[in-house]
């Protein structure tokens, strides 16, 4: 008894056709699913980023355009997920003015900001990085992981422990208060 021999697999079409027959199709897709006019052209490049990345995987029996245009969708998920995090942070971003606050409330933000320098001070370079892309600047984990270039369940176990520490050195901190009197 002999051993089947798979069929073997077709090739693909090259990046430069694939592009060439399918980018206007991805460039109305976006657009169709929301992405400002403005940031079309990089999420497309996006979406041809990765195409380039999982080609290898890509099964010529599955139609290209589907294939694209699911890949597509995932960048627009994302590019939407991650508008509304920028969006979010430049609103906390947004100090309020001298004039709205209260001689109180400015004692309470210098004390915050205290409490949060010293937190970070003491904590080792690598966390500290991960801790501030994703608390204080609002990067997604899989974000994190990219720009910093590690693995994305390390850097949610890494988020997980830093997030633990900040707890317990906020309570440290309030306890002191409560013990002076503050």
């Amino acid at each position: 008894m002999t051993a089947a021999n798979p069929l073997p697999r077709a090739i693909p079409p090259p990046l430069e056709v694939i592009y060439a027959e399918q980018a206007a199709f991805a460039w109305r897709t976006v657009r169709y699913l929301g992405v400002r006019a403005a940031d079309a052209e990089d999420v497309v490049h996006e979406v041809f980023i990765i195409v380039q990345r999982r080609l290898a995987d890509y099964d010529p029996g599955y139609p290209m355009k589907r294939w694209i245009a699911g890949i597509a969708r995932n960048v627009v998920l994302h590019y939407h997920r991650s508008t509304r995090r920028s969006a979010d942070r430049e609103a906390r971003a947004q100090a309020p003015s001298s004039e709205d606050l209260t001689p109180l409330d400015r004692v309470a933000l210098a004390e915050a900001a205290a409490v949060l320098e010293a937190f970070l001070e003491d904590l080792k370079p690598e966390q500290r990085e991960i801790f501030v892309l994703g608390e204080l600047e609002g990067f997604s984990s899989p974000e994190i992981a990219e720009i910093v270039g590690r693995n994305v369940n390390t850097v949610y176990s890494s988020l997980r422990s830093t997030r633990r520490l900040f707890e317990k050195a906020v309570a440290r901190h309030e306890a002191v208060r409560r013990r002076e009197g503050g």
